[in-house]
């Protein structure tokens, strides 16, 4: 018979297969030309993907509720599964409310893994009296969701030329293997027994007035959320215009798999090294180049040019990586444990925000103007993001 301590160490190695499979999608680097091939606008795209941020906005406190009311392994099950039927909706839509309920499903599943998946390890290693290991535990898992979902990239052009009388569905069929591997294996895990302690809702609330309190009046945990909220939802609703951008530069598709795996496996490089750069840098020149670097690559993406104009996406891209651990160090030496997650949580909650309006509105820049026109409001906003932070540096 097993014993308990050897299944919760079978856990580690069954959630890293979990994330393998789980990190498989083949769609990434056709997913808007397959959306604008059935007749969605530029506008509509940008509408699902708000859609999708503001769902996982609101679902992702009560998830994390159902997984601790339900147990993380049920959660990570019920994620994997609606991971399946948000992309079989995918391939079998037509037009933009089926994709809508797709979008739904897939934030839904999102949701549920990010209330779960780190509790589950967290929660694990702490039976086994290893909270120490959780860093490059989950560490690990993120750079496999990064080079796994890179390298996948990779092939979904190619299915897409070789099945193309499907269109561009066949990625999106295939993917639903390796994400139906993955919920198997979510079976297989061992479920931690938890000792949930009760809290009066009363205090709840007033925990969460306190720290959006702090976060609203405290001058430099304000500027902070504020300016990771735009920058980064303006760089998160400029990655959903690559793909109309590679199409308007002439780049073949044959080719898109490649410049995201490029991409995905330099910002895997560049989260890991985040902190090095940062230490090296300092927390100004750190700060400016979150939205300097980007705005001047935008720049240049609004100028449409040829063959070497995608060179300009890669420091767009890869300071997202740099966003997060910089944002996060600073704001957390402005803040104590009772408060540290709820605060980081609202910043969250900021950086949804506004993305979910952003995206939109340049989707309709690209429609009623131009992609170019997009880039250069995006680049415009992130003068403003930068003039913001020069202007908070005087005080």
């Amino acid at each position: 018979m097993t014993s308990p301590k050897s299944r919760l160490e079978s856990n580690i190695w069954k959630f890293y297969l979990f994330r393998i499979f789980g990190s498989i999608s083949f769609v990434t680097p056709i997913f808007v030309l397959f959306l604008q091939q059935n007749g969605l606008t530029t506008a509509q795209v940008m509408l699902l993907q708000s859609a999708f941020i503001l769902a996982v906005m609101f679902l992702e406190m009560p998830s994390g509720a159902l997984a601790d009311l339900f147990g993380r392994k049920k959660a990570l099950i019920a994620s994997d599964f609606l991971f399946i039927i948000g992309y079989a909706v995918y391939s079998l839509g037509h037009n933009f409310y089926q994709f809508l309920i797709a979008e739904l499903l897939l934030a839904s599943a999102v949701a549920l893994f990010y209330g779960a998946s780190s509790a589950f390890v967290y929660d694990n290693l702490v039976e086994l009296k290893q909270e120490h290991r959780f860093k490059k535990i989950y560490g690990n898992s993120l750079a496999i969701t990064y080079l796994v979902g890179g390298l996948a990239g990779l092939f979904g052009p190619y299915i897409a030329e070789v099945f193309s009388q499907y269109g561009l569905r066949m990625p999106f069929w295939l993917t639903l293997i390796p994400f139906t591997i993955s919920w198997i294996i979510t079976f297989t895990l061992f479920e931690v027994k938890r000792s949930k302690p009760l809290h009066r809702r009363n205090h709840y609330i007033q925990h969460i007035k306190n720290a959006m309190k702090l976060a609203l009046h405290h001058r430099r945990i304000r500027f902070l959320t504020l300016y990771y909220a735009l920058t980064g939802g303006i760089l998160f609703s400029v990655y959903f215009l690559y793909q109309p951008y590679f199409e308007e530069i002439s780049i073949p598709l044959i080719y898109f798999g490649g410049i995201y795996f490029i991409l995905s496996l330099g910002a895997a490089i560049f989260s890991r090294y985040a902190h090095e750069i940062e230490g090296f840098l300092g927390e100004k020149k750190s700060l400016a180049i979150i939205s300097l670097v980007p705005l001047l690559g935008l720049l240049g993406m609004a100028l449409m040019l040829p063959l070497w104009g995608f060179l300009f996406i890669i420091p767009v891209y890869l300071l997202g990586g740099l966003i997060e651990v910089v944002i996060g160090q600073y704001t957390n030496r402005y803040l104590s444990p009772k408060n540290r997650a709820t605060v980081t949580a609202f910043r969250g909650l900021a950086y949804d925000l506004f993305a979910a309006i952003i995206a939109p509105l340049l989707g309709w820049a690209v429609d009623i103007w131009s992609l170019s026109t997009s880039f250069l409001i995006s680049a415009g906003l992130l003068a403003f993001c930068f003039a913001y932070f020069w202007w908070e540096g005087r005080k």
